[in-house]
């Protein structure tokens, strides 16, 4: 079993937190350069999909855990009088939901960094308090992605102009007439207008959640 870091943007961590996503889509890298196919016992097997697991191209495994790297910021910290953020303490925040970043004792957590904000990428484990279970792993096209698994990405039900579509900010909707048209928008809003074009070979990691750090959790995953 591993543990592994993997980021997420605060739209998609409010998602996880709601319960909404439960499988997420990155990129193979490497990507295969193999075509056709390739005979593995009586079936024809894809020559990318085959060099991709033979090459060992994903790392992850059923089993091996993520821990959730999202944004921090810097506010006050809140008076307990007032419930104002009037006090002299400048303390840590989740940026996706402006949850106060809390010690393993309950304190709240100094701020530490010289900026206002700390970017996914360089948020340590200790504070980390979205842990998932990787319970699937396939390989497959992007463009292959199913109305299921489009809602397992995040995708909802909308309203009657917007038939499917998930939050990616204040007031902003990636939709679709269907779930996986809506997750296209998703993809190209977080990935660049042509990305879903290009239709890479990506690895889609079903998982389950668990609110707590990765080192708190204990060893029965929850």
């Amino acid at each position: 079993m591993a543990d592994l870091p993997i980021l997420f943007s605060a739209p998609m961590v409010r998602a996880v937190i709601a319960g909404n996503k439960k499988q997420t889509r990155r990129i193979v890298k490497p990507q295969p350069t193999a075509s056709g196919t390739v005979k593995l016992g009586d079936e024809n097997v894809d020559a990318a999909e085959w060099q991709i697991r033979e090459g060992r191209f994903v790392k992850v495994n059923v089993g091996d855990r993520f821990w959730v790297r999202e944004t921090l910021k810097a506010d006050k910290m809140e008076n307990i009088l007032t419930g104002e953020r009037d006090t002299n303490a400048t303390v840590a925040y989740y940026a996706a939901d402006d949850a106060e970043v809390l010690e393993k004792n309950g304190f709240n957590v100094a701020w530490g960094w010289g900026r206002p904000l700390v970017p996914s990428i360089h948020m340590p484990r200790v504070v980390s308090r979205i842990t998932l279970i990787v319970e699937g792993v396939k390989v497959e096209r992007l463009q292959d992605i199913s109305e299921a698994d489009a809602i397992a990405e995040g995708i909802q039900r909308w309203n009657k102009l917007i038939p499917y579509g998930v939050e990616v900010g204040e007031d902003a909707v990636a939709g679709g007439r269907t779930a996986a048209q809506a997750y296209r928008t998703l993809w190209n809003h977080i990935n660049g207008p042509e990305a879903w074009d290009a239709n890479p070979w990506v690895v889609a990691y079903t998982f389950r959640r668990i609110m707590g750090n990765i080192d708190q959790i204990g060893g029965d995953n929850g």
